[in-house]
């Protein structure tokens, strides 16, 4: 169905105060990112702005690629240990790794032959002191 049918005729309303809410820091139980991280300039920022928005016992959920240059990967990890590092720097812990190999190698193999890796991690914010 056009959504522009099924909006003629009603007005909607934006409620910045509930918007900026979402966005208050601490407020998000769930978070889910699949395959963005590559696509974003600057994936440090990025991560830090998810931790500040998780709360503490927050489930969150990332996937994206290593070696893998696409023209709308505009950021390229080159091994897992830099982007675990980044994350980790970001205020998340990785609870569970997952570290995917090129089709038919072994993830060493995938590591020194500089072949895509896929990742996928389920992270928690790390605890403040």
């Amino acid at each position: 169905m056009n959504a522009r049918r099924i909006l003629e005729g009603r007005s909607i309303r934006w409620d910045a105060a509930r918007a900026q809410a979402a966005y208050a820091e601490g407020h998000w139980v769930r978070q889910s990112l699949g395959e963005v991280l590559e696509h974003v300039e600057q994936p440090e920022v990025f991560l830090r702005r998810i931790a500040e928005l998780a709360k503490d016992d927050a489930y969150i959920f990332i996937t994206t690629c290593i070696n893998a240059p696409a023209v709308d990967h505009i950021y390229l990890w080159r091994t897992t240990d830099e982007l675990e590092e980044m994350i980790t720097a970001s205020g998340l812990t990785i609870t569970e790794p997952l570290r995917l190999p090129y089709e038919g190698k072994t993830l060493e193999e995938s590591r020194e032959e500089n072949l895509p890796i896929n990742v996928a991690y389920v992270l928690a914010k790390t605890p403040t002191a």
